[in-house]
């Protein structure tokens, strides 16, 4: 099997967060979106900046969105929604480590597959599937 090295890139102050592209199915820029708090699993919807504010990533104020269509499983659609910079990109593999095994488990469970540095930027490669549901089971444990 090919192994990704094309991903979309979500940019923020610090961090990059890579999705491999064959999770994406289309990207489209939608100007006045308004995000509502009860994006979740149930709408298949997701607020990729409140996640990464959870890694302390502000996001920047921006009237046009980008929603992120991903591939479906099983019939559940989901997508996500980010004021960030997504471009593609492309990095090898190779540039990426794992984390050691102190980490690894619980960083899995929460989509963290990977991580490089670059300057001083880290890109995160993600598990969007797996980082989505942790953070709505999470979200769902505080209320």
């Amino acid at each position: 099997m090919r192994q990704p090295d094309e991903f979309i890139c979500i940019s923020y102050p610090l961090i990059d967060f890579l999705i491999p592209n064959e999770y994406v199915v289309s990207a489209v820029s939608v100007k006045d979106l308004d995000i509502t708090p009860d994006l979740s699993k149930t709408t298949g919807f997701f607020d990729f900046d409140k996640i990464a504010s959870t890694f302390m990533q502000t996001s920047r104020k921006a009237n046009i969105k980008t929603m992120v269509v991903l591939r479906p499983d099983d019939d559940e659609r989901v997508s996500i929604i980010t004021a960030q910079e997504c471009k593609v990109c492309t990095i090898p593999l190779k540039n990426f480590a794992l984390f050691s095994d102190v980490y690894s488990e619980p960083l899995k469970k929460m989509g963290l597959l990977a991580c490089s540095f670059i300057e001083d930027r880290i890109r995160f490669l993600i598990d969007i599937k797996k980082i989505t549901e942790f953070m709505s089971d999470n979200l769902v444990e505080e209320l």
